[in-house]
């Protein structure tokens, strides 16, 4: 959420206003959070109802766009699907081939079959990835809705302190995982550029 238009005034009751917030990246969403949290801060007892909604909107905003989130990963997904990676035929195919080869060709099978056995690896990350995102997700929306409640019900809006605090800790874990999906990226297509060089070494070869 790209934060903008700060308002450095103070409200004529004291309480200080939430600066326009717009949900874009994960990072945005972090910006966020501590925004409401320093609000919550400066103002212990004393928000007024209009900024408590606003900032429940913003919360449950934030709990309702998983897109955010699951992108990058979608798109590591439709990476594996277009290069076709994982062929489990081929995967055979090579280990039945490298059995009968010799010299040169059996050299560059043998490096052919260890990017095929890294790219099953990366794909089972990927999966391991998405699962914990998956986890973290829902604790996020546990706290953000403990968030929510005590800013609207408690007669003060610091209660909801604790749980902003513990959405932030697994947003970070979020960001930490979303990174690690991107790290992956790049090593796929890494790995699908040196198996191309092999297979025009192993054409000349055969």
């Amino acid at each position: 959420m790209a934060v903008e238009n700060q308002e450095k005034g103070m409200v004529a009751d004291g309480a200080e206003k939430m600066t326009r917030i717009e949900i874009r990246t994960v990072e945005d969403i972090g910006k966020a959070l501590s925004e409401i949290e320093r609000i919550i801060e400066a103002n212990r007892s004393n928000l007024p109802r209009e900024e408590r909604e606003r900032i429940a909107g913003i919360l449950n905003q934030i709990a309702k766009d998983e897109n955010i989130f699951r992108d990058s990963l979608r798109g590591l997904q439709k990476l594996f699907q277009r290069l076709d990676v994982v062929d489990a035929h081929h995967y055979q195919e090579l280990k039945e081939r490298l059995a009968k080869a010799t010299g040169k060709e059996k050299k560059l099978l043998t490096a052919e079959l260890e990017g095929q056995e890294e790219k099953l690896n990366l794909e089972k990350s990927i999966f391991e990835i998405e699962r914990k995102l998956g986890q973290g997700l829902n604790s996020l929306h546990q706290f953000l809705r403990a968030a929510v409640d005590r800013i609207k019900r408690s007669p003060y809006p610091y209660d909801a302190k604790g749980p902003l605090s513990q959405a932030r800790a697994v947003l970070n874990e979020i960001l930490a995982l979303i990174k690690e999906g991107k790290a992956l990226e790049d090593k796929l297509v890494g790995l699908v550029k040196a198996e191309r060089k092999l297979l025009k070494k192993e054409r000349d070869v055969v």
